[in-house]
C-alpha cells in the first residue's frame, strides 16, 4: 500500500482533473439545458481541475525524485565515502602524490 507512493498520487491528480471535468460537464448540463452554462461550466471546470491536481501530481513527481535520488546515493556503511588511494593505480603512484604535495 505504501509503496510507490509518487505513482500513487500522479495517478490520484489525473483522476481529480477528470472528475472536475465531468462534474462541470453535468452540472452545466443540469443548469441549462441550452447550453449556456455547459460553455461556462466547462472552462471553470477545468481550470479548477487543473490548478487542484497540477499540486498534487508535482509532489507526487517530487516524491518519486526523491526515492530515486535515495537508491542512487546509498553506499555500504563499512565503506569510507572519500579514500585518496583509490584514485591511485599503485601504492607507489599515491606515495609519489604525496611527496609532490610536501614540496608545495
Amino acid at each position: 500500500m505504501f509503496k510507490n507512493s509518487g505513482r500513487k498520487l500522479q495517478t490520484l491528480a489525473t483522476l481529480n482533473f477528470w472528475l472536475f471535468v465531468i462534474a462541470g460537464l453535468i452540472v452545466g448540463a443540469l443548469l441549462g439545458k441550452n447550453g449556456v452554462f455547459i460553455v461556462i461550466c466547462l472552462p471553470i471546470s477545468l481550470l479548477l481541475g487543473w490548478v487542484s491536481s497540477i499540486i498534487i501530481y508535482a509532489f507526487g513527481e517530487l516524491c518519486e525524485n526523491v526515492q530515486k535520488i535515495a537508491q542512487g546515493t546509498t553506499r555500504p556503511a563499512n565503506t569510507r565515502p572519500t579514500d585518496q588511494s583509490d584514485r591511485f593505480d599503485t601504492q607507489e603512484d599515491f606515495d609519489d602524490f604525496c611527496d609532490a604535495l610536501k614540496k608545495i
